[in-house]
């Protein structure tokens, strides 16, 4: 039998002239392009009410002073995973006065920060100079509610009053999937935020930030009373506070805390409080799913104390809870056991590179509030990081021809440590072929192969599979792939194979038609073509939001189509072919 799977590839070519840019203008708008980059600001900068700059993905700002980019109006810098944007000091040691979200008469429309990059950002040291000179040494915030942070590092910034990274006054904040690190402040070395109206972050990592005078190493949340604070998967880690709250410190408002890993933080006074501190109101706390492990250096010390708080499921060891009119429910004691944990408490040791994941033999995996879920369908664990049940890897590619090798990439989650067993089983049939992590292979004879990775650790085990087909000659993809919407059906047509991958004349006896929602997912069988004819029909499928195709010209008996189709299971494809 010979088939092909139909493959468009498509191939951009392109390239960019870059300039220099020096802006001298007091006011801003419009587009900072990356052909213009980099922009060098020579003097404090505004947007004006009313008004939008957007900043490219790529482009570079350098900052030639202790000047701000105050943003009056509306910022939108967009960057990319691929190409973030990155805002500086073109001299590091001066620093530069940071971004600032001012106050304004009416509020703008939403300011997004999207993989920026956002460093050495410095506030002024002495003197009475009112808000937002003081406060925020990388982003500045007051009375804004529309400024969303997402994929964005901010790092090596200082404030001499609040908030070494961010500063947020009577407004949100929100931030998501971001970093904040090795900044430094007063009070909050790296988020201080003041009579908040909201504060939502999620999936960040707090690490290495120092307060020098207070409390709030890594945060210091204050509410206002009707208002609340949500921090939902953060790691928090080696951040250091002279008195109180070494991870985080709540002030006043509602706070809720969780799946979180709170260690390695510490306070310096005498009997202080390493991973957390709060305010003695009688407000609702509630800290569940969350690791509170190897916080404060002083034997004297606590990891926290807490009034009115309300702990679930939590992980509390080396090192107590102190306070009044606390709850504790469902509390491990035992060592959390990370990959790898710092060497040591505070932000004087490196927490950057440490692995906070949890060993396959943790007591926090599967220990969480059991009306959670991870990711994987199972029970939540404890702490920031949860330990997926999930073996997974990429095959590529999935059709190749006798003697091709299939590099087969281990994409598991939880079980990629050393202590996991992996087993790789060609065809499935119980015979285990290799135990490398990664692994490739060549096939050496024609056929549908389904490929098991079985992983374990432990009591912990799963399964996966994936399956290549390797045949003798393949054909030509279809060409011309043509999508028509008609009422309810999704016509599909092409152009008929006529010849093989050598030349050779060949008669298509069947067109076999995959589809799936998503580019990358599993394809499952729709239908075959009726008599190799080049057009197939999905009814029903304008219903669908999106749908994928992959087509295979086959050339061989009924019989041997039936065989194929039985034989193989869903499949997953490698490249987009149309939608």
């Amino acid at each position: 039998m010979n088939l092909r799977l139909s493959v468009f590839v498509f191939i951009l070519v392109f390239s960019t002239l870059q300039a220099t840019t020096y802006i001298n203008s007091s006011t801003v708008s419009g587009e900072w392009t990356l052909s213009g980059s980099p922009y060098y600001v020579m003097n404090d900068i505004s947007i004006p009410e009313g008004q939008t700059l957007s900043i490219m993905p790529g482009v570079r700002v350098f900052t030639e002073g202790l000047y701000a980019i105050n943003v009056n109006g509306t910022l939108r810098a967009i960057g990319t995973a691929a190409d973030s944007i990155y805002f500086t000091a073109a001299d590091t040691t001066a620093g530069w006065h940071g971004l600032h979200f001012n106050q304004v008469t009416s509020e703008p429309d939403s300011s997004y920060i999207t993989h920026c990059h956002i460093s050495y950002g410095k506030t002024h040291s002495s003197g009475n100079l009112g808000y937002g000179y003081r406060e925020g040494g990388g982003i500045y915030m007051k009375f804004r509610n529309k400024v969303v942070i997402s994929h964005s590092t901010i790092t090596k910034c200082s404030a001499s009053l609040q908030g070494g990274g961010i500063y947020s006054s009577r407004g949100s904040l929100i931030l998501y999937n971001s970093v904040v690190t090795n900044n430094v402040s007063y009070g909050g070395g790296g988020i201080y935020t003041n009579l908040a109206s909201q504060v939502v972050v999620k999936h960040t990592v707090i690490l290495n930030n120092l307060a020098l005078s207070t409390t709030g190493g890594g945060l210091y949340l204050d509410c206002a009373i009707s208002s609340e604070s949500k921090i939902d998967n953060c790691l928090i880690s080696n951040n250091t506070a002279s008195i109180n709250g070494g991870g985080i410190s709540l002030g006043a408002g509602r706070h809720f805390i969780t799946n979180c890993t709170i260690s390695y933080n510490n306070s310096t006074r005498v009997g202080s409080h390493g991973a957390l501190s709060s305010s003695t109101l009688p407000i609702n706390k509630q800290i569940v799913n969350c690791i509170l492990f190897n916080n404060s250096t002083d034997s004297s010390g606590t990891q926290g104390i807490t009034y009115y708080t309300d702990f679930k499921y939590c992980s509390i060891a080396y090192g107590t809870i102190g306070g009044t009119d606390n709850t504790q429910s469902n509390i491990i004691s035992e060592d959390p056991l990370f990959i790898s944990p710092p060497a040591g408490m505070g932000a004087n040791y490196n927490g950057v590179s440490a692995n906070f994941g949890l060993l396959y033999n943790s007591p926090c995996i599967d220990a969480g509030d059991p009306m959670l879920l991870d990711a994987d369908g199972t029970r939540s664990d404890i702490g920031y990081r949860p330990y997926l049940h999930k073996a997974w890897f990429q095959a590529t590619p999935l059709f190749l021809t006798v003697g091709d090798v299939v590099n087969l990439q281990n994409l598991s989650q939880g079980y990629d440590i050393p202590e996991a067993l992996i087993e790789w089983d060609i065809s499935a049939d119980g015979a285990i072929e290799s135990n490398s992590y990664n692994w490739s292979y060549q096939f050496n004879s024609p056929g549908v192969y389904p490929i098991k990775l079985i992983q374990s650790a432990g009591a912990l085990r799963d399964s996966c599979y994936q399956t290549v087909v390797v045949q003798q000659n393949q054909l030509p993809a279809p060409d011309n792939v043509i999508v028509n919407v008609i009422d309810s059906e999704v016509v599909l047509s092409w152009n008929p194979v006529t010849e093989t991958v050598d030349y050779n004349p060949v008669d298509v006896s069947y067109y076999v038609v995959y589809s799936c929602d998503r580019p990358d997912g599993y394809f499952r069988y729709l239908g075959t073509s009726e008599y190799g004819s080049p057009q197939f029909v999905h009814t029903g499928a304008s219903s669908l939001s999106k749908c994928f195709y992959i087509v295979i010209g086959f050339d061989g008996s009924e019989r041997d189509l039936q065989e194929f189709i039985s034989k193989q299971p869903d499949m997953q494809a490698t490249q987009r072919l149309v939608h």
